[in-house]
């Protein structure tokens, strides 16, 4: 029986190795005696893939701990398989007697606790409901879930002693992280505040899951906003306990930090499944300027929502996989401070630096 083999080149944006992953037998009859293809998966060198945390550098390398190999013939899953810790630091996994219909594979690093093993077709695996606590679980990016796929391609085997009369085949992938992040820095007086203390932030407008169905948008009459924003005639520390609203996503939602300063070196940080433009809300207390109260209403306790995000050039129109969004410290104006977040007729704008983790710097505007 003429043989085949497979061998599947990894290309993402940056892989490093990870802990230790073990093989999945569940479908072994797809690898089995009948199969005549032999499959060899290489990663690359590097794949470039809440709370208060560093801010992730351009290019950055993000860790994998798993990877889980489908192995399809066009829509439908033949088999799966994934990388031991060995074969995720020799970057390199070559399958032996992979069945003929293979046509099409199909990568998903840092799958986490999430059950995906038993899916059993394409259209499953990209629509997998991963999880906004899953995707913002860990610090900075690492363990961030990557998925790629790509079609094998036949070639010359590299092991030289190996029979010839067996067909070989590797397929290259680009892995591309299932989320953008979002870098939020601390709040600074802008046009009309003498001073200003954050008190909490929050992301809104996001995706529940992966499967990108279900967009969560608390608009400013939803009974989560449970905060009554005043003014008063005493200074901001009269405003007491706060009681913040209790929101239904605690991944998108910080305390302010002490760590989070003007020109510090901490951030906000959020990871946040790409396709739409999420709301970044935060909740202020502090003090007008003169010609900007009337006396009765020299301190606040406010909102401000930015909806819209300039990078310099234009206002995107969806945040992208992959992309960093940097905010740094944002200056607050005494017009855009409203009494709920999200009012309904206001957009409010901010300038913001998009990069490559690919990580992008972003403006959020109102």
């Amino acid at each position: 029986m003429k043989m085949k083999f497979l061998s599947v080149l990894l290309a993402a944006v940056a892989i490093t190795t990870g802990s230790t992953s073990c093989n999945n037998d569940g479908k072994a009859d797809g690898m089995s005696a009948e199969g005549n293809q032999v499959l060899t998966i290489k990663l690359p060198s590097n794949v470039t893939t809440r709370g208060v945390e560093d801010p992730v550098a351009t290019n950055s390398v993000a860790a994998v701990s798993d990877v889980t190999v489908f192995l399809l013939n066009g829509n439908s899953v033949v088999t799966t398989d994934t990388f031991t810790s060995a074969e995720i630091g020799a970057k390199s996994k070559r399958i032996e007697q992979v069945s003929s219909s293979v046509n099409r594979v199909i990568l998903v690093a840092n799958k986490g606790a999430a059950a995906i093993d038993s899916l059993t077709n394409a259209d499953t695996i990209k629509k997998f409901a991963f999880t906004v606590a899953s995707q913002n679980a860990t610090a900075g990016i690492a363990d961030k879930t990557m998925m790629g796929e790509a079609i094998p391609a036949t070639t010359t085997d590299p092991d030289a002693g190996h029979d010839p009369t067996h067909t070989y085949k590797e397929v290259n992938v680009t892995l591309n992280a299932l989320t953008a992040r979002i870098e939020i820095g601390t709040v600074k007086p802008g046009t009309g505040i003498v001073n200003i203390e954050l008190v909490n932030v929050w992301v809104g407008n996001y995706y529940a899951d992966g499967s990108k169905l279900l967009e969560k948008l608390h608009g400013e009459g939803d009974p989560v906003w449970v905060t009554s924003p005043v003014t008063s005639t005493a200074a901001s520390s009269a405003f007491g306990t706060i009681t913040t609203p209790s929101y239904s996503e605690a991944s998108y939602k910080d305390d302010a930090s002490a760590q989070v300063t003007v020109g510090g070196n901490k951030v906000y940080a959020y990871q946040v499944f790409a396709g739409n433009i999420p709301h970044m809300i935060m909740l202020v207390k502090g003090e007008y300027a003169t010609g900007y109260h009337n006396g009765t209403d020299k301190y606040f306790l406010g909102y401000v929502t930015y909806t819209n995000y300039n990078n310099g050039t234009s206002y995107i129109t969806a945040m992208d996989a992959n992309r960093i969004y940097k905010m740094g410290d944002v200056s607050i104006n005494a017009k855009d401070i409203t009494i709920k977040p999200e009012p309904e007729g206001i957009d409010l704008g901010i300038t913001v630096t998009v990069t490559p983790w690919t990580e992008m710097n972003v403006t959020p505007e109102i």
